[in-house]
């Protein structure tokens, strides 16, 4: 699955964070404990 991250992530959430990779975030969405479904159905 590809993923495609805003330029607000890109610009502002990386860049103060240095340790933080876009894999990193990729593996976590993907490794998930548990799933919730919310009210609206998303």
């Amino acid at each position: 699955m590809k993923y495609r991250f805003t330029d607000y992530f890109e610009k502002k959430v990386i860049a103060k964070r240095p340790y933080l990779t876009k894999e990193m975030c990729i593996t976590v969405v993907e490794g998930f404990l548990r799933r919730e479904m919310q009210d609206d159905g998303e």
